[in-house]
């Protein structure tokens, strides 16, 4: 899932104004029964007024087991994993480690899903507690 995309579901995730996501990617890999479900390094960034933000770093893994059937993906999730870096607040110029911890952003990958896959996309519809059904879009890597 490319940075933009990314952007879009944090946005809706998260719902803070100005919160973005200014790089990174999320990937899905598949091997044989196994997947691995993360994100190494994705930057959030929250804008708080002119020329004052904050920004952390946030990583994540989630793996385990999959199936597949009847349009559905089924995934068993063995461990799961993350972390938000502490948050760096950039303020006329200067720089402050802000105390305390973010927002915490969970992205565990488990139960059944409906999916599609195409040769050009790999779609999972998955379900939010408070937003309902979110679809994930994940493209081949090259």
């Amino acid at each position: 899932m490319p940075t933009e995309d990314l952007d879009l579901m944090i946005a809706t995730l998260v719902p803070i104004p100005g919160v973005r996501v200014l790089g990174g990617e999320l990937l899905m890999l598949f091997d044989g029964s196994t997947y691995r479900y993360l994100s190494y390094g994705f930057i959030l960034h929250t804008d708080i007024n002119t020329g004052e933000y904050m920004e952390a770093t946030l990583s994540f893994e989630n793996s385990g087991s999959f199936s597949t059937r009847d349009g559905f993906i089924l995934f068993n999730s063995i461990s799961s994993e993350s972390e938000v870096s502490s948050w760096t607040r950039y303020k006329n110029g200067e720089t402050y480690i802000v105390p305390g911890t973010g927002p915490q952003i969970a992205f565990s990958m488990s139960g059944e899903n409906p999916y599609r896959c195409t040769a050009e996309r790999l779609e999972i519809d998955t379900f939010h507690p408070t937003l309902g059904t979110m679809t994930l879009f994940f493209t081949p890597s090259s």
